[in-house]
């Protein structure tokens, strides 16, 4: 099902979906990633039948520490999320939504992309990264994800991000491992090992 990945016996990994504006899905994982960033091939049968799919997802993933690597799948296809759910030693998963502000489309739908995922919105961590050129259409973004989470009862926080920045994207995924229950610790001291902007400089 995966192709490239192994972990040793002691290796943690940890996974996070990245979903939304393809672009902007690449350029943050590309930006992120100390590991191989690459397209893997998802293969799985369509509802029970002998017909089999193949997904390509975005991928790349980032060592923590000796004990642990968090995964980065990047995708819109809804396999992803049946990918992600039958990876083996999950401990943690989230994601992270990337908004293109400038699309008119895409900042109208952004509730309903919230919706079809709402089932796996109560059960991990969500950041939402906002992206564009135009400032006022930013800022219009913003609001607009801010209203929709509200009505949906999501807590998640929402940042103006350039995705192919390291400093935003760090941010992005820091925040995001300060929600989820339960993040990425040391298992000595109970303390979080993740140290991802000192990995940035």
């Amino acid at each position: 099902m995966l192709h490239g990945l192994s972990v040793s016996k002691k290796m943690k990994p940890f996974s996070i979906v990245v979903t939304g504006e393809p672009t902007y899905i690449k350029s943050l994982i590309n930006c992120i990633s100390y590991g191989p960033d690459d397209l893997i091939t998802h293969r799985y049968q369509v509802n029970g039948s002998d017909a089999i799919r193949e997904v390509r997802l975005n991928f790349g993933s980032l060592q923590v520490d000796e004990d642990h690597r968090i995964d980065f799948f990047g995708g819109n296809d809804e396999a992803l999320f049946e990918f992600i759910d039958n990876r083996p030693s999950n401990g943690f998963k989230g994601m992270i939504v990337t908004l293109d502000a400038d699309n008119s489309v895409s900042r109208e739908n952004f509730k309903d992309v919230l919706v079809k995922q709402m089932a796996y919105l109560r059960k991990y961590a969500l950041v939402i990264g906002v992206s564009g050129a135009d400032y006022a259409s930013i800022k219009q973004a913003e609001e607009s994800v801010r209203q929709s989470l509200t009505e949906l009862n999501v807590v998640a926080p929402v940042f103006s991000i350039e995705p192919d920045n390291k400093e935003d994207v760090s941010l992005l995924v820091e925040s995001l491992l300060c929600l989820a229950r339960p993040g990425i610790s040391d298992s000595k001291t109970g303390k979080s090992s993740f140290k991802l902007s000192e990995e940035l400089n």
